[in-house]
């Protein structure tokens, strides 16, 4: 929901979405899975929920912008200042797997994670590896 944080990884690689914002896409960073936890260091971008331009979408803040599709013949994932419905995503979570859509007019707008070149970035569709969302708790 609105406000929840949250962290997006590859469902079946041990790589969360970096911090590092590349020119075109997200770098991966390194995680430690646990059953349904999962541990991380700083290099793993947190991020808040808010509602999106769209109709049961969300805005995934990075705390300095909102991730986007950024194209319709790049993979580009990219990050920007102003909310728009590029950076609108449907999220559904299927047998733990998410599928993340952005709702503008870009056309490649599945986040996927792609492990030959180990980064984050918009696809198609889901012609890479799928995602994971993982929701913050604080452990005790």
């Amino acid at each position: 929901k609105a406000g929840d944080q949250i962290i997006i990884a590859a469902s079946d690689y041990d790589y969360a979405l970096s911090t590092n914002q590349k020119s075109n896409n997200r770098g991966q960073a390194a995680i430690t899975r646990d059953g349904v936890t999962v541990a991380f260091g700083d290099d793993v971008q947190i991020l808040t929920l808010e509602t999106g331009t769209v109709d049961g979408t969300f805005a995934l803040n990075t705390g300095s912008g909102y991730l986007y599709a950024a194209s319709s013949n790049d993979n580009y994932l990219r990050t920007e200042e102003t909310l728009s419905a590029n950076s609108s995503w449907k999220i559904t979570i299927t047998d733990s797997v998410a599928t993340v859509t952005a709702q503008g007019a870009n056309t490649r707008n599945v986040m996927q994670y792609n492990s030959t070149s180990t980064l984050f970035a918009c696809y198609s569709s889901a012609s890479q590896k799928p995602i994971a969302i993982y929701k913050l708790t604080v452990i005790e």
